[in-house]
C-alpha cells in the first residue's frame, strides 16, 4: 500500500495478482459487502479517504476466563480474570502481540463489618512512572510493568500525580462506634470508607501521604480535618489540590510543602462539598445532594475565586459531561464559560457531553452510547455529524474519536473523527458483529468468540 492510497482490510488475506481463475460466488458477495461498507460510510458522512493504515492483527486467546475484562494502555493490552478472591493479570505487547507475562494477585479478604459494606469493583489498571496499579476498590496493588512481579501493596486507594513517578494516598479516620448498624433502620447521610463500610458520621480526620510510586517510600504526611478531596491540576504541575470544609490547599507533591493556601469563607456552613477539575477551573459543589446548591470555580494555579453560580437540579435532567464545565439549571446541561460561570450555549434536552479536546466536544444521546455530533467547544456549532454511527469508543489518552457501525448481520464498519474535522475518516472493516470494544490511539480491540481481536491502525 502507498501513502496516496487508502485501503479498507477485510479479515482475510488479499488474493495475488494475475490468477487466472474466475473468482468464486463467495468472492463476488465479498466485493458486493465491501462496496455496501463503502457506501455505508459515504452516506454516514465519511471524509474522503486519505493516507490510512489498517492492520489485523493475531487474535489474543482468554481460554476458558468467560469473565474476563481487559484494557488497552499505551502500547499494550492487560487482561483481568477472577477466580473467586484471586485475580489473574496477564500483560500483552501489541506491536507484535505476544504475551508478555502474567501474574495471579489475591487482595486481602474485607474485613467483617456488622454494617453495610458495598462490594469491592472487578479491577482497573493505571500506568505511571514506570510502574503499573492495579486496583480492587480500594486495594491496590503496584507492579513492576516490565515483569509482573508485585512491588508494593497499599490497603487505600493510590491517586497518581500525573507526570512523574509520585502518588498520594488518603486514609479516612472515623469514630469508633459510628459504623451503620443494617438491622437498626435508622434514616440520614450514609459514609463510606474506601473499603465500603458504611458509617452514619463523616470521618473525623483524613490523613494524606505522598509516596514513591516506584517504591511506596513514604515523602510526607499530613492530616486535615473531616473528609477531603484531592485532584492533580494541569495549572500546577507537580502538586496536589486538597479541598476541605473550610479551606482550599495546594501541596507539593514531592514535599507536602505548602504552595498557596485560600480560606473558604464563601462557602462556609454548606452541608457538603465535593470538587472537580476542569481545565483550569476547580468547580466546587455546595450543599445537600439533590437539593440544589451553589457551584463555584476557583482558578487551579492561584486559587483565586473565579465565579460562583445556583445549581439548580432539575428530574430527569441532570447534567451528563465529561470534562466539560457544566451546570444545571434547565432542560439538559449548561455549558459555562470556564472564566465568568456564564452560560455559553446549551444542546438539547437530555444529551451529555464529552470533551475529545479543548475545542471539540463530542455530543451523546441520553443513554451516552449513540454519538449525535461533535461541536465547537465555544460555540456549540455542529463539526461533524454522526447520526449514521451506532457508537463511539472512548480513547483514554489523547487521540481520535473511534466510531463504530454495524452493517445488518454481516460486521463492523470503524471510522476515526480527527480534531477539527467535519467528516468521518473511514478505517475498516470487521466480518463479524464485534462487542465490548475498546479503544487506544494506535490500537482497537473487541471480544470475540476465539478471543480479543485486535487492529493496529493509524491515521
Amino acid at each position: 500500500m502507498t501513502d496516496e492510497a487508502a485501503l479498507i482490510e477485510l479479515d482475510r488475506p488479499v488474493p495475488r495478482a494475475g490468477a487466472g481463475t474466475t473468482p468464486p460466488v463467495r468472492r463476488h458477495r465479498d466485493v458486493g459487502l465491501l462496496l455496501a461498507t463503502l457506501l455505508v460510510l459515504a452516506l454516514g458522512g465519511a471524509a474522503p479517504t486519505g493516507s490510512v493504515l489498517w492492520h489485523r492483527l493475531p487474535v489474543i486467546p482468554l481460554g476458558d476466563r468467560s469473565d474476563a475484562d481487559y484494557q488497552i494502555v499505551g502500547d499494550r493490552l492487560y487482561t483481568i480474570a477472577g477466580e473467586g478472591h484471586r485475580h489473574v493479570t496477564t500483560a500483552w505487547s501489541l506491536d507484535p502481540v505476544r504475551r508478555l507475562w502474567s501474574v495471579t494477585l489475591t487482595p486481602p479478604e474485607p474485613a467483617p463489618s456488622p454494617g453495610l459494606v458495598l462490594m469491592p469493583g472487578p479491577g482497573s489498571l493505571r500506568e505511571s512512572g514506570g510502574v503499573l496499579l492495579v486496583s480492587f476498590d480500594p486495594y491496590t496493588l503496584v507492579l513492576d510493568r516490565d515483569t509482573g512481579a508485585v512491588r508494593w501493596r497499599s490497603a487505600v486507594p493510590v491517586d497518581p500525580v500525573p507526570g512523574g513517578r509520585l502518588g498520594v494516598v488518603q486514609e479516612q479516620v472515623y469514630r469508633p462506634g459510628s459504623v451503620y448498624d443494617t438491622s437498626s433502620g435508622d434514616p440520614g447521610m450514609l459514609y463510606f470508607s474506601p473499603s465500603g463500610v458504611a458509617h452514619r458520621e463523616p470521618p473525623e480526620r483524613t490523613v494524606l501521604t505522598g509516596v514513591d510510586l516506584a517504591t511506596g517510600r513514604r515523602l510526607w504526611r499530613t492530616a486535615e480535618p473531616g473528609s477531603v478531596g484531592v485532584s492533580q491540576p494541569d495549572a500546577a504541575p507537580g502538586s496536589v489540590l486538597v479541598l476541605t470544609a473550610t479551606r482550599l490547599v495546594l501541596r507539593d507533591a514531592a514535599t507536602g510543602a505548602v504552595l498557596r493556601r485560600r480560606e473558604l469563607d464563601e462557602l462556609r456552613g454548606a452541608a457538603g462539598l465535593s470538587s472537580d477539575i476542569v481545565g483550569d477551573v476547580l468547580r466546587v459543589y455546595s450543599g445537600a445532594y439533590g437539593d440544589g446548591g451553589r457551584v463555584t470555580g476557583y482558578d487551579t494555579a492561584t486559587l483565586r475565586r473565579l465565579w460562583q453560580r445556583p445549581d439548580i437540579p432539575v428530574p430527569g435532567s441532570a447534567a451528563n459531561c465529561s470534562g466539560v464545565l457544566c451546570a444545571n439549571d434547565g432542560p439538559g446541561p449548561a455549558v459555562l464559560n470556564p472564566a465568568t460561570g456564564t452560560v455559553r450555549w446549551r444542546p438539547n434536552g437530555g444529551r451529555s457531553l464529552l470533551a475529545l479536546d479543548p475545542d471539540t466536544l463530542l455530543e451523546a444521546g441520553e443513554s451516552n452510547v449513540r454519538p449525535l455530533r461533535t461541536v465547537d467547544a465555544d460555540t456549540g456549532r455542529t463539526r461533524t455529524d454522526l447520526h449514521a454511527w451506532d457508537a463511539y469508543l472512548d480513547v483514554p489518552e489523547p487521540g481520535p474519536l473511534i466510531v463504530t457501525r454495524n452493517v445488518r448481520s454481516h460486521g463492523t464498519v470503524f471510522g476515526a473523527v480527527l480534531p477539527g474535522a467535519v467528516a468521518v475518516q473511514p478505517l475498516g472493516y470487521a466480518d463479524a458483529r464485534m462487542v465490548a470494544c475498546r479503544a487506544g490511539t494506535r490500537h482497537i480491540a473487541c471480544l470475540s468468540p476465539a478471543g480479543i481481536q485486535v487492529w493496529s491502525y493509524r491515521v
